[in-house]
């Protein structure tokens, strides 16, 4: 390694690195052009159904833990108004 030939011996991990050497229509699956904001846009519009029914199932489940605790609170005020 005195003869300076250090960087040959490094592995380069750079983005694309290589990339430009394929074929175009081998880039593209290293490629992206579109933007992480507008891919998760175009996700959230093809899976709509499935985003809300999870929603749906998480405001259910919260609003039946508000009743639970609001009959909790009426419970202990009623045993509280008996002393």
């Amino acid at each position: 390694m005195a003869d300076g030939s250090v960087e040959e011996d490094v592995l380069n991990t750079q983005c694309g690195y290589d990339v430009r050497l394929k074929l175009e229509l081998e880039q593209q699956g290293f490629i992206y052009t579109k933007g992480c904001v507008g891919q998760f846009e175009k996700w959230l519009q093809d899976n709509l159904i499935l985003v809300a029914g999870v929603f749906m199932g998480v405001a259910l489940l919260q609003i039946f833990g508000i009743c639970l605790a609001q009959n909790l609170v009426s419970d202990i005020q009623a045993v509280k108004a008996n002393w």
